[in-house]
């Protein structure tokens, strides 16, 4: 698949019904959107999209560069937003959307596909991390980058801090 965002998010500090996101890493060839699950939408406009524009546009770069991930570098972007009723942590509450190339629009329902959280038994399209973390340099697997991961995947109650354990020369650093 050729999308990826990274993001780190966490309550306000100052009001509980507050989040704060930030865009970190972009990965993709493909135009990006970051949004909230809503199990029942049927349409793009149906999610509450955290920014809005496209998430390449939010850090300005064009679309298809992959942004801190070992190639193009760009400043972190912030948002503070509403935390939508129902939002939980434990299960992300995210997806991320990404539009078809434009040789595939119209040929499928919509102009884009959502990328869940995956359950049990799949391998993570996305994954929540309490507090800051390094992510993998492009084309570095997760499970080289984070040797403890696998552990963890596989049960939960195994290797709960694998992600305060990276390889260092696998991973990326922001300043």
């Amino acid at each position: 698949m050729d999308v990826g965002c990274s993001h780190d998010m966490r309550p306000h500090a100052d009001d509980s019904n507050l989040l704060d996101i930030k865009l970190v890493a972009l990965g993709g060839a493909r135009r990006l959107w970051l949004g909230f699950e809503n199990t029942k939408a049927k349409d793009y406009n149906d999610y509450i999209h955290v920014f809005e524009d496209e998430l390449h546009a939010v850090l300005g770069v064009p679309v298809g560069t992959l942004v801190n991930t070992g190639r193009t570098s760009a400043e972190p972007v912030t948002i503070t937003v509403a935390k939508p009723s129902g939002f939980d942590f434990q299960k992300c509450s995210f997806v991320l959307g990404a539009m078809f190339k434009d040789d595939q629009r119209g040929v499928y329902e919509n102009d884009y596909y959502v990328i869940h959280i995956a359950q049990k038994g799949q391998d993570p399209h996305g994954i929540v991390i309490p507090g800051k973390w390094q992510w993998p340099k492009e084309q570095v697997c997760i499970k080289d980058a984070y040797p403890e991961f696998v552990t963890w995947a596989n049960d939960r109650t195994k290797a709960q801090d694998w992600y305060k354990h990276p390889v260092a020369e696998k991973v990326i650093t922001l300043k």
